[in-house]
């Protein structure tokens, strides 16, 4: 048998490899473009959150009424397509959150 008798084993593996990273790359990328969150979803996170701090259904029946429609107004939204920042001002200063897959925000 000489050496043009035996099958291929070369590279092909590593070309693989590379090929499976960039479409794993891809799709996170496109969802990350899906799920980027919106003001909306930034202002039911944060109104879940004080309805959990103040505890009882009281809490999340007075942040529902008057804290949605305040945290609304005031929250400020920078869209980077991937994923968004959200301004949130408070008296010493501002709150920032980073904000990815509609679920996940991050204070910065």
């Amino acid at each position: 048998m000489n050496e043009f008798d035996r099958p291929y084993t070369g590279r092909s593996t590593k070309r693989g490899g590379a090929g499976r990273f960039f479409l794993f790359l891809i799709v996170l990328l496109v969802a990350l473009l899906a799920t980027n969150p919106g003001k909306e979803d930034f202002v039911d996170y944060a109104i879940k959150n004080i309805s959990e701090e103040s505890g009882g259904k009281l809490g999340a029946g007075i942040a529902n009424m008057i804290g949605k429609p305040v945290l609304n107004s005031v929250t400020e939204r920078e869209n980077y397509i991937l994923f968004s920042v959200f301004k949130l001002p408070v008296l010493d200063g501002s709150n920032n959150y980073l904000g990815i897959f509609k679920l996940i925000f991050i204070k910065l």
